[in-house]
């Protein structure tokens, strides 16, 4: 199976629609999406990590129902961000998301604006952290196989024009900060390499017109005496930068428009 085939979004609604939603038979779907082969469209739906209909246990009602618009752009924006998208075997994937307590309205909005696809939050068992799940979830498979090819997250390059507005504030909500003096925003992308940073760089540049550049820096929370990525925006731009991402901040996390 190709790569191209396996990042191919619209295909995969296509497919998931007519196969999971409108449970069609798969030759009926093979005849619609232009397969002469109902051998090749299973390959397609493996790699859409859609399971088959014989697995029951795996279609609950919200298998049978498509992300909105706007909880598409949240989860892509968390996956850029703190999110991570969980395979699980013989399984549905699972979305889950933690934060520090403080962060607890900022995650409640999260959950509510993914309804009903996330379960009710969960504080940690010292009260200092607070975790969003979703629920068991075939949809989530398609993500989990683009962004975690081989189990580690990256973001393909095909994936880029997937992402909008909503989906840059959350990564920034996620994973921004302003500081506090010179006002310099920056986004950790310590868990992307070096190429996929500069890939984000071009793709900001590209998009918006928005001038990061990658630096590396040390950090407390990851082995000591090793520099990470982030992304630093030129201080020109942090007027065209907020006025993108400030109508869709959540009030407990607009004090990063600085």
């Amino acid at each position: 199976m190709s790569k191209s085939i396996a990042v191919d979004r619209s295909l995969w609604e296509r497919m998931y629609k007519l196969y999971m939603i409108d449970q069609l038979p798969l030759s009926h779907v093979a005849a619609q999406l232009g397969y002469t082969n109902e051998d090749s469209l299973t390959k397609v739906r493996k790699s859409f990590g859609i399971p088959a209909r014989k697995r029951a246990d795996l279609y609950t009602k919200e298998a049978l129902m498509m992300f909105a618009p706007e909880q598409e752009q949240i989860l892509l924006g968390s996956i850029l961000g703190d999110g991570c998208v969980m395979n699980r075997t013989s399984r549905n994937p699972i979305f889950s998301e933690s934060h520090s307590i403080h962060q607890m309205e900022y995650l409640d909005w999260k959950q509510r604006r993914m309804y009903p696809f996330m379960k009710d939050l969960e504080v940690g068992h010292k009260g200092t952290t607070v975790m969003m799940r979703s629920r068991a979830l075939p949809q989530l498979g398609f993500y989990r196989n683009v962004f975690y090819p081989g189990g580690k997250k990256t973001i393909p390059v095909e994936s880029l024009a997937w992402f909008d507005d909503i989906a840059l504030a959350v990564w920034y909500m996620d994973d921004g900060t302003i500081s506090k003096y010179e006002k310099q925003i920056s986004i950790a992308t310590c868990s992307f390499s070096g190429v996929v940073n500069g890939m984000l760089q071009g793709w900001l540049a590209e998009k918006y017109g928005l001038w990061f550049t990658v630096s590396w820096r040390g950090s407390h929370t990851y082995a000591k005496g090793k520099k990470y990525p982030h992304l630093a925006l030129q201080k020109g731009c942090n007027k065209r930068f907020l006025d993108i991402v400030e109508p869709h901040m959540v009030p407990s996390m607009r004090y990063k428009l600085g």
